[in-house]
């Protein structure tokens, strides 16, 4: 016996287990969503966007001079190489007087910031991925222990600025709910050109002259510095999230969660289909969107099992799926339905929660018996299920399925 509590109720759980009309179980489903290979970068990347959009928005002129002063060093260089001056010459003296939007600095052969931005954020993640999970397993609060933990990373600048061995030297680290950041720009102008001077003012010009086309290029970039950014913080949380599915996973006595959803051969379309995965991401709910992976997941591990063994015809070949030897595409929905079945259990890797939804959606009743004995396999293979079904037949036979094997 299982009780699990979500936000919205306790549910108390055996092997089998039958739901029949009109419960919801998308409290239960994301409660455990952690549990699934995308619903736990689902959750990393929501407290990580989280994490960031605060840090954006109480320190947004910092982070707004510094893109400034990428392209502001941007605009020296190209004004530099066009007079082939050897700018390891011409700059040491001269470069911390210039009108950059941050001060710079030059040490150790390179041009930096003057006083890298140093960020401080009050954040305690553990409860914020906690109140986001909101599960109790059998009276237990999810408790993870906090450690320190420190991350270092740079992003090369020359994608967006033309400008060689430039880039943004980052510092994260996570401390007793505080999120600190240190970031600093380093450039290592090479020792090649005319060594002749170039005065200050000829520089301001320079950034004068070059203004428009900085603040376009800034805005234009802001996107991909943040997804530097986030990646980040999604790398520095990593140890936390990892802890939260584990005690889950312990207290759960399960390893994995499995979401089989309606509309199953759409969902088998969608994973067939050219959309990419930021598509899918747009387009599905994180429910379907799960699913869709699982059935790429079963899709690309496609071996022969005694899940498929109930559709004989369905083979993969190409890297598409075939049934009796032709696309899956122009088969009968009710074999699509047994097929995203088929391959999204094929996908289980370790003893899993399996959540299946509307099994009795676009099958025949011939198929019925056929859905069953699929479950039965999952069960003796020490899985738990729970079905939810709008048909009072399948629910009683699902029920007498469950009796029959003591699972409930």
């Amino acid at each position: 016996m299982l009780k699990i509590t979500t936000s919205e109720k306790t549910y108390t759980l055996n092997d089998c287990n039958v739901f029949y009309g009109y419960d919801n179980l998308s409290d239960l489903i994301n409660s455990l969503s952690i549990l699934d290979p995308t619903g736990y970068l689902k959750e990393r990347r929501k407290i990580a966007w989280t994490a960031y959009f605060h840090i954006s928005r109480e320190y947004s002129d910092e982070i707004r001079k510094m893109y400034f002063t990428i392209f502001e060093i941007a605009s020296i260089v190209r004004e530099m190489n066009f007079r082939y001056i050897n700018m390891a010459y011409a700059l040491p003296s001269i470069i911390s007087n210039v009108n950059t939007s941050i001060q710079l600095s030059w040490r150790d052969n390179k041009i930096s910031l003057k006083t890298p931005i140093h960020i401080e954020l009050e954040s305690n993640l553990v409860e914020e991925i906690k109140k986001d999970i909101n599960v109790k397993i059998n009276d237990k609060e999810i408790t993870v222990t906090e450690n320190d933990r420190e991350i270092k990373n740079s992003f090369d600048l020359y994608q967006i600025t033309g400008v060689r061995d430039f880039y943004i030297i980052s510092r994260f680290r996570y401390n007793s709910g505080k999120i600190v950041i240190d970031i600093d720009l380093e450039f290592y102008p090479s020792n090649k050109g005319i060594n002749r001077e170039i005065s200050i003012e000829e520089l301001n010009r320079v950034l004068r002259v070059t203004a428009k086309e900085v603040n376009e290029k800034s805005i234009g970039s802001h996107s991909e510095f943040e997804e530097f950014m986030i990646s980040i913080v999604e790398s520095l949380i990593e140890p936390l999230i990892i802890g939260v599915r584990e005690n889950v996973s312990e207290l759960l006595g399960l390893k994995e969660m499995v979401y089989i959803p309606p509309s199953k051969p759409f969902m088998l379309n969608a994973e067939e289909s050219a959309l990419n995965a930021q598509e899918v991401a747009q387009i599905f709910l994180d429910k379907c969107e799960m699913a869709i992976n699982r059935i790429r997941s079963g899709k690309l591990n496609f071996s022969e099992n005694e899940y498929t063994s109930y559709l004989p015809g369905l083979k993969i070949e190409g890297g598409l799926i075939e049934y009796n030897g032709k696309s899956i595409a122009i088969s009968p929905y009710n074999i699509k339905a047994l097929a995203t079945i088929i391959l999204e259990l094929s996908s289980i890797k370790e003893n899993a929660i399996v959540f299946l939804e509307a099994p009795e959606e676009y099958i025949i009743d011939e198929d019925r018996r056929m859905i069953l004995n699929i479950l039965d396999t999952v069960l003796k293979n020490g899985n738990k299920i729970i079905v939810h079904t709008w048909s009072r037949s399948m629910k009683e036979m699902l029920e007498s399925l469950c009796k029959e094997n003591r699972y409930l």
